[in-house]
């Protein structure tokens, strides 16, 4: 779905420059260590053993814990100047591609806008995220760090003028 002259925020967005660095469209790195994935297991009331300091392998990140990172990204790069308030309206798409692991650091960037529709006292719009999990530096590119993907997600927020 075109998303050109539904709503004047839309060309406030555009779409993401091909990079994997925490840069300008991207949160900082964030650590996801061990104390905050005890917190969420707290909060959610989820303490299934993979997500405990001894699991075998090592403890994993919830996966609404990564899914909640999208929220610095959706403030910092799809908010338009106008909008008093923004609300979460939904997702429509989740999936978890890769598990993130205590001692881990993520970013998350939105990439792209899928659908936008001007409301009365309102727009909304739904746009693909990224949270993308940092990787060592390979033999062959040892200056350069590399990140891999660990969640995608289409969500729609709502802004109110």
């Amino acid at each position: 779905v075109s998303t050109a002259n539904l709503h004047p925020y839309t060309a406030e967005l555009g779409d993401e420059e091909s990079s994997s660095d925490a840069s300008d469209d991207a949160t900082p790195w964030i650590d996801v260590d061990q104390r905050r994935i005890d917190a969420f297991a707290t909060c959610a009331n989820d303490h299934q053993y993979i997500h405990a300091r001894d699991a075998p392998g090592g403890a994993i990140a919830h996966g609404f814990l990564t899914l909640s990172l999208l929220t610095p990204a959706t403030a910092a790069r799809t908010t338009p100047a106008w909008s008093t308030r923004a609300v979460n309206y939904g997702l429509n798409r989740v999936r978890f591609v890769r598990p993130v692991r205590a001692g881990a650091r993520v970013c998350a960037r939105a990439i792209k806008i899928v659908a936008a529709r001007a409301l009365p006292d309102a727009a909304g719009a739904e746009t693909e995220y990224l949270v993308e999990l940092e990787t060592a530096p390979s033999a062959s590119s040892a200056s350069a760090e590399r990140a891999e993907l660990a969640l995608v997600a289409s969500w729609i927020v709502r802004h109110y003028v």
